[in-house]
């Protein structure tokens, strides 16, 4: 007869979401993940029958159910539009300022460091991008239709949208020729060599110009 669990396996998955969020899935080790939950190493592949790998995924799958909600705010709300899209980019960079926004996002982290090679993660990663596509699309596709931007504006722009979606939210772990590559940042003019990405970035630029008229 199995003996009963003497622990929380959601709250396992949240405290390991958090190891994970702070040093990625590679440089997360099993005694890390010990140490945080306090959950014996022979316990935690009892109950998550793939190991460290099947804890990630659950912790994946909890930050999209958690943090992401969160952070999109009023964003994914029927009728959002304009100033939703912007308070989402306001938020983003305020987070930027704080020990846990400094991070990055746990999503965007994983995409670079292991979506090439995990088509099951990398689903998961997808599944997070066309999540912050749709309702970006759906704020500007409303926006249009009020009038509050141009009818010339594209919602559907794919550059547009994931170019600042990911632009704005650089990991700490890559340096930054890396994340520029990685994000096609557009090129850069004289004196913004030195800018954070999202003051580069066309739709950073396209938003204030929106709100200025307010």
């Amino acid at each position: 007869m199995s003996r009963p669990r003497q622990f929380d396996p959601d709250e396992v998955v949240d405290r390991s979401m958090r190891e994970f969020w702070a040093k990625g899935y590679r440089d997360t080790s099993v005694g890390d993940l010990v140490a945080a939950t306090g959950v014996r190493p022979g316990s935690l592949y009892g109950a998550f029958e793939g190991g460290k790998r099947q804890l990630f995924i659950q912790a994946l799958k909890l930050y999209s159910r958690l943090v992401v909600p969160e952070k999109l705010g009023a964003l994914e709300r029927p009728g959002a539009s304009v100033k939703e899209l912007r308070a989402y980019f306001d938020g983003l960079v305020t987070d930027l300022m704080t020990p846990e926004g400094r991070m990055g996002c746990l999503m965007v982290n994983t995409t670079v460091e292991l979506a090439a090679e995990d088509s099951e993660i990398a689903g998961l990663t997808r599944a997070h991008m066309a999540r912050l596509e749709r309702n970006a699309e759906r704020a500007l596709r409303t926006a249009r239709e009020r009038g509050e931007i141009p009818a010339g504006i594209d919602p559907f722009s794919h550059y547009l949208l994931t170019g600042a979606l990911r632009d704005i939210d650089p990991s700490p772990r890559f340096d930054a020729r890396a994340w520029r590559h990685l994000h096609m940042a557009p090129p850069t003019a004289p004196g913004q060599a030195d800018l954070p990405l999202v003051e580069r970035n066309p739709l950073t630029h396209h938003l204030r110009s929106l709100h200025a008229a307010r």
